[in-house]
């Protein structure tokens, strides 16, 4: 009996839903029925939301992975944050837009409207939004480290590829004028001429500045540092590359101006035009008769260069010597 007056008075307060709830007695059994009455309506309901959300469910892939993604239709909303669900939906649509062309996505670290969704309607499927936008987030993470290598890449090699250019300038200005030793080591004479005096020796991949040549001998006149003197140009080459010598050799050689030299200890330059100077006068008398003796002898000034070695004056050109010659 309790039963059918509960089931009477939902029948009533559906007919007439406006007035009832007014004039319901608290405690009545309308009243009751009344509650019964929303709970019912209440669940189905929620039966609906959850049927509308579990049919809404599909796979995405998204930055490598497949992951499940919820976009319920708008008109099969059941909820009272309707609003923000469109507007969530809507956003993640525009992200997988963004995620498919390769562009970056500005997400908010803090997503407000999901938030507020979970507040107003703590039983929808937040979840899947939340999910969706971490593996936003990583793509967005992994494409902003990928364009930065792509950067430090592109720098290093612009860097890599100016420093190419400087060293080629600076190699170029290095060599130009200067011929290399090309065989383990050539004779620095003081002539043009294979009978001319061995001044030293002079080793594979020395730089020697070109100052001349003569068509009638196979020797052209060089320097090297303040030594002058002529090889042989069957021992040079125009180029360090041509230098038939090891790879980290030819790196030294082209790292800097090298030269390895072995003076001739035993070369004595030729004096010439060297005039005559009174180095002493001695006067000795004897008895009965006196006589004035004057001797002389020849007497060459040796000088000292700037990075030491020693040199005579001779016909308005250096004549480079033994530096033993200047203590």
């Amino acid at each position: 009996m309790r039963y059918f007056l509960k089931l009477f008075a939902f029948v009533i307060c559906i007919l007439s839903m406006l007035t009832c709830s007014a004039q319901i007695a608290p405690g009545s059994a309308i009243e009751l029925g009344a509650g019964l009455g929303r709970g019912i309506v209440g669940k189905i309901k929620d039966g609906k939301k959850k049927k509308s959300i579990e049919s809404s469910i599909s796979e995405l892939e998204i930055n490598g992975s497949m992951i499940k993604v919820l976009r319920v239709p708008e008109n099969k909303i059941i909820s009272d944050a309707k609003s923000y669900i469109v507007r969530i939906q809507n956003q993640l649509d525009n992200f997988y837009e963004l995620y498919k062309n390769n562009e970056h996505l500005k997400i908010p670290y803090y997503f407000d409207d999901i938030t507020t969704l979970e507040a107003l309607d703590k039983d929808w499927a937040t979840e899947y939004y939340e999910n969706e936008l971490k593996e936003y987030r990583k793509y967005e993470q992994k494409l902003t480290q990928t364009e930065k290598r792509i950067k430090d890449s592109t720098e290093t090699a612009k860097r890599a590829e100016q420093k190419r250019i400087a060293d080629s300038l600076a190699f170029a200005e290095r060599v130009q004028g200067y011929l290399f030793v090309n065989k383990e080591f050539t004779l620095l004479k003081n002539k043009p001429s294979d009978k001319g005096k061995t001044i030293g020796k002079v080793y594979l991949g020395s730089y020697l500045k070109f100052l001349g040549y003569n068509d009638n001998t196979p020797y052209v006149k060089v320097g090297l540092e303040d030594i002058e003197g002529f090889v042989n140009k069957n021992d040079l080459s125009d180029s360090i590359d041509k230098i038939e010598a090891a790879n980290a050799d030819i790196a030294t050689y082209k790292s800097r101006r090298y030269y390895k030299y072995e003076p001739n200890y035993d070369y004595i330059p030729e004096q010439q035009n060297v005039t005559p100077a009174v180095t002493s006068r001695v006067t000795s008398e004897t008895k009965g008769s006196s006589t004035q003796k004057q001797t002389y002898k020849q007497s060459t000034r040796y000088i000292r260069g700037p990075r030491g070695g020693c040199y005579y004056m001779s016909g308005g050109s250096k004549i480079y010597v033994d530096r033993s010659y200047c203590n």
